[in-house]
C-alpha cells in the first residue's frame, strides 16, 4: 500500500488530528461542505 501514497508513509490519527484546529480556527472560516482527504496524495 505505501508504494501508492506519494508522502511515502502511512497517515496517522494525527495527521488527521492536525487539521481539527486549523478547521476550528479562523483561518477555516470559510471552508464549507467539503472532503478533505488526509492520505498523503493518494487520491490525487
Amino acid at each position: 500500500m505505501i508504494q501508492f501514497i506519494p508522502m511515502g508513509h502511512p497517515q496517522e490519527t494525527r495527521d488527521i488530528a492536525n487539521l481539527v484546529p486549523f478547521l476550528c480556527c479562523e483561518a477555516g472560516d470559510n471552508i464549507t461542505a467539503q472532503t478533505i482527504a488526509v492520505d498523503g496524495g493518494m487520491t490525487i
